[in-house]
């Protein structure tokens, strides 16, 4: 699993992304520094069985690390930048 200063960065980076959706198959074997392409396991998702790569998008997203990501939310900061990436 991958430390939580790590989590802050892939949140800060891809929030909203295929990379930081705990539905999205695409981590390297082994490892868990998610980046290689895979495919998406959220039945609901208009992107469900479709191999995505890290920026992949859809309105389903659901963080891999809800905490990390709500810690984002209430640092305020953080929240004008976010929103604007997605």
């Amino acid at each position: 699993m991958i430390n939580k200063e790590e989590s802050k960065r892939l949140h800060m980076d891809w929030w909203g992304k295929c990379r930081t959706c705990k539905f999205w198959q695409g981590t390297d074997v082994g490892k868990q520094i998610r980046w290689n392409p895979g495919q998406c396991a959220n039945p609901v998702s208009e992107l469900y069985l479709q191999e995505t790569w890290t920026e992949g998008h859809c309105h389903k997203w659901d963080s891999f690390d809800i905490e990390t990501a709500l810690e984002l939310l209430q640092e305020g900061v953080l929240c004008q930048e976010i929103f604007q990436k997605s």
